[in-house]
């Protein structure tokens, strides 16, 4: 491709190895022609600044968004929602600065029943769901976890203090007193345990 000089002389415009010849600083691909005519078409690259996407760091927040992370974004969409600052938010909860910062940045540092509490009447609450613990992480279909899903015995079961049986033994209702039990009080009117550990012979 060739250009005018100022003595009206023709000048060759250099060329890449690439097959595209520079323009007055841009450049122009002489591979390609305009359709259906035959002609070669030069096309201009842009010159103009570029603006990042982000997309690497989308996909890697998103990845790596954990419970605590989870919990400050949700306080923080709801302090957008309610167009409050930091301090005007905390004000309006009825909680301190401080702890309106923790909620944003360190919740995991609080207790279950303070992010509880954080997250009432913000669109928003904790929950408990069951994975396949065999599948990769986030990749396993979540299921809500429901209180029908756990044994009767976890919520009726209790022994003379009222506390829970061990978790590793199965617990089940005594139908007969249990050995133990009739050899400390084989003489006694006492009732026996309602629940037991012990199989029953």
């Amino acid at each position: 491709m060739a250009t005018s000089s100022a003595d009206g002389t023709a000048a060759a415009a250099p060329t890449g190895a690439d097959g595209r010849t520079g323009v007055r600083g841009r450049t122009v691909d002489r591979g390609r022609t305009a359709a259906g005519r035959g002609t070669r078409v030069p096309v201009v690259r842009g010159r103009g600044p570029t603006r990042p996407t982000y997309a690497r760091e989308l996909v890697q927040g998103r990845e790596s968004l954990d419970l605590e992370a989870a919990v400050g974004v949700a306080m923080r969409m709801h302090r957008w929602e309610t167009q409050r600052s930091q301090r005007e938010y905390a004000d309006w909860r009825g909680w301190s600065k401080s702890h309106q910062w923790r909620l944003e940045k360190r919740a995991g540092e609080l207790t279950l029943h303070a992010l509880a509490r954080a997250l009432e009447d913000t669109g928003y609450r904790l929950a408990l769901v069951h994975v396949d613990p065999l599948s990769p992480v986030g990749e396993a279909p979540a299921e809500l976890v429901r209180s029908e899903q756990f044994p009767r015995t976890e919520f009726t079961a209790r022994d003379a203090a009222g506390r829970r049986f061990p978790a590793h033994r199965r617990v089940h209702r005594a139908r007969v007193a249990p050995r133990w039990w009739s050899g400390r009080y084989s003489t006694s009117r006492v009732q026996g345990p309602e629940w037991t550990t012990e199989t029953a012979p």
